[in-house]
């Protein structure tokens, strides 16, 4: 029986890269584990992100719809959402982007209780130009949409409506 010291130093070098490649391979899966859950959590983030920017959009197209229906009284509207999450703000001013024309009086009528015509009234029609805000919080700071519309606005003098 003969004794051979170099195999046994052999198995013992090999045992010890074995044990080197298990630990490069679980560094290696370590990382790949940790890009995929960035790429996870990133892609909740956006997710979140395009839900409250759709929020907004809805909330942005109603206040735009209320300015033409609701009379503007010259003072800026504020609101905050239901559920507390959106800021809104609509302010509006006469429109300076066209050449100045004279304001134009139209004649209204209107119905009596007893079913007869009123005499003619004066109204003035002029146009606004509407801004509307809508605000929110994220964790990277305050968000928010605009937009602004036109509006032809009437006001009526002379009575009550």
């Amino acid at each position: 029986m003969a004794f051979h010291p170099v195999k046994k130093q052999d198995q013992s070098s090999r045992s010890g890269f074995v044990l080197i490649e298990v630990l490069v391979s679980m560094v290696v899966f370590s990382v790949g584990i940790m890009a995929v859950l960035t790429s996870v959590l990133s892609a909740l983030d956006l997710q979140k992100d395009s839900t409250l920017r759709y929020r907004a959009g809805l909330i942005l197209q109603e206040k735009l719809a209320e300015s033409i229906l609701v009379p503007y009284n010259g003072q800026p509207m504020r609101g905050i959402s239901a559920d507390g999450v959106f800021s809104w703000t609509v302010a509006g001013e006469p429109w300076t982007g066209a050449p100045q024309v004279e304001k134009k009086k139209t004649k209204v009528s209107r119905k009596t209780k007893g079913g007869k015509k009123a005499k003619s009234e004066d109204a003035s029609s002029e146009l606004f130009q509407m801004a509307v805000e809508v605000s929110w919080q994220t964790n990277k700071g305050t968000r928010s949409i605009n937009a602004t519309q036109l509006v032809h606005l009437s006001s009526h003098s002379g009575g009550t409506q």
